[in-house]
């Protein structure tokens, strides 16, 4: 602990002046003169508490004795059991720079502007829990020295000049940084990892007086492909720049072409605002850049401000369909039909979400923490460079055998022709008035679309979603969404002839996509939340 010279008590890294101040007596030092600071340059560690929480195992980090009785992991209320060690230093740091106060007010303007947001996550007191923390980052050092020709093009009118960019690139790109704690969401650290490189500094044990910090349990070089990329991409946007007029065709390789290489990772520590939900097994957390203040959250829905806002938004178009004239039974199923197909699409992409999140396929940090998830990632990472491979082999064909590209114009030309021709035959075989185009697309392009769309992103998701769990939580309502579109498009299909049979049709449609919207509801929810991390499967960090 970093205590003060004058009357022993602890100290703490205060933002505002930049020092570290004792709450007790008033007085400051900076960061630099403190005695204790003095004698930890010389090492190659320092001596730190290490805080784990006996629910999740997870583990902080701090130079003070007393830690919180919060987890930020797992949102249990418990007291952290601490001890002393030292470990190595990390390389760099980058201090605080917004405080709490500030870090309150900027996520309460971003849940106001949020209307369904539940109401705990606007709870002022709830709010006073953001916990300062330090988050392990991997820095890459990747140069670039090459000289690479790139082909472009540029237009002059109806003038196209094909041309070749040759230069010579002599790059070195500093501190390209990807979270190192496998516990921190990829989802949520990208999106605040705009960190100012000009605020890095040499590690200081003293900036953790007062905060937190957590260590890396991700490998060094799990994102080493990813910040080759980055400075490929980098280059690349500085290439578009010198040649703002030349539209540079994309590289299959950037890596080879610029011969990117990764010279240099080391550990940093970069300052998080953190903040944790609990809900039964399920926890949410708001994160904020201590540098930059750019915020990301997992913000679920409340169903009672959603129904609401849903009944008051529907109001409008309940008056107009009132004043509207009767419609057909038939092309009223074939309305509730448009409903269902976009029912099923919105389903189908949330659920995706809801798999992706639940089986970590966003999060490679957490996804490679574990032996399985090391060889799901190989298994899916062959897969994806054969289907690759295979695209490459089949436009190579194409382009070999395709002489010019007029013969595409051509059959380009003739098809749409047949097309026009084709739907101006309709309307005036079957069409004397636009309703009765209408009509027609509805009973039967719609119930032909909805009976393709529900065979096949059924067997999509059930494909996608191999584990029993994710089945058994997406199959019910998906498969009462679309058993019911499908049967009534069939039914349309057929043409009874009895008016009753399309509207119990269409009240059975409109219970699936209640029901359908219900599911979308939950995994929506579901999948602005996690699983309660459990730190001591994986051995701990």
């Amino acid at each position: 602990m970093y205590r003060c010279s004058n009357c022993g008590a602890g100290m703490r890294y205060d933002i505002s002046s930049k020092k570290l101040k004792c709450d007790y007596c008033g007085s400051d030092c900076p960061v630099d003169d403190h005695p204790l600071q003095q004698a930890e340059a010389r090492r190659d560690d320092y001596e730190v508490m290490v805080f784990s929480c006996p629910q999740c195992g997870g583990q902080i980090r701090s130079t003070d004795n007393a830690a919180t009785d919060f987890c930020s992991y797992c949102g249990a209320s418990v007291l952290l059991e601490g001890k002393l060690v030292n470990e190595k230093k990390p390389a760099y740091i980058i201090p605080f720079s917004r405080t709490k106060k500030e870090c309150k007010e900027i996520f309460s303007q971003c849940v106001q502007k949020a209307w369904c947001v539940p109401d705990a996550y606007k709870d002022p007191e709830k709010l006073d829990k953001f916990t300062g923390i330090y988050m392990p980052y991997w820095v890459y050092d990747v140069s670039q020295h090459a000289e690479p020709t790139l082909k472009g093009s540029r237009r002059d009118g109806n003038y196209v000049e094909h041309c070749n960019l040759s230069f010579k690139i002599d790059h070195n790109y500093k501190y390209i940084s990807y979270d190192a704690a496998a516990g921190f969401s990829d989802d949520l650290s990208d999106v605040i990892n705009n960190y100012s490189r000009e605020d890095i500094k040499d590690f200081n044990s003293a900036y953790l007086s007062g905060f937190y910090a957590d260590s890396p349990d991700v490998r060094e070089k799990t994102y080493m492909e990813e910040a080759a990329n980055a400075s490929c991409d980098m280059t690349m946007a500085a290439v578009r720049k010198e040649y703002p007029g030349v539209t540079i065709q994309k590289v299959e390789d950037p890596v080879s072409e610029f011969n990117a290489m990764v010279e240099n990772v080391k550990e940093a520590l970069f300052p998080v605002w953190f903040l944790t939900w609990r809900d039964k097994n399920r926890v949410s957390y708001a994160v904020i850049n201590g540098q930059t203040a750019k915020t990301a959250a997992d913000l679920p829905v409340s169903l009672p401000k959603f129904l609401l806002f849903s009944v008051l938004f529907a109001l409008p178009f309940s008056v107009l369909f009132y004043l509207l004239p009767s419609i057909h039974p038939a092309t009223t199923l074939g309305i509730y039909l448009v409903a269902g197909i976009w029912a099923i699409l919105q389903n189908n992409s949330i659920a995706k979400t809801y798999i992706s999140r639940e089986a970590h396929l966003t999060d490679k940090g957490l996804l490679l923490s574990t032996e399985s998830g090391r060889k799901q990632w190989n298994a899916d990472l062959e897969r994806k460079k054969a289907k690759e491979a295979e695209e490459k082999r089949k436009r190579e064909e194409r382009s070999k055998k395709s002489k010019s590209g007029s013969c595409a114009v051509i059959m380009i030309f003739f098809i749409s022709t047949f097309v026009m021709i084709f739907i101006t035959a309709l309307l005036e075989v079957y069409a004397d008035t636009l309703e009765n185009f209408l009509r027609l697309l509805l009973e039967y392009a719609v119930p032909g679309t909805a009976i393709i769309l529900s065979v096949l992103i059924l067997h999509k998701l059930y494909r996608k979603s191999a584990q029993y769990d994710l089945i058994r939580t997406i199959l019910p309502d998906t498969l009462f969404l679309s058993v019911t579109v499908a049967a009534a498009s069939v039914m349309l299909l057929m043409h009874p002839v009895e008016d009753l049979l399309y509207y119990i049709a269409s009240l059975t449609v409109f219970a699936g996509i209640m029901i359908g919207y219900l599911g979308i509801f939950r995994r929506f929810n579901l999948s602005c939340t996690r699983p309660i991390p459990n730190y001591h499967e994986r051995g701990n960090k």
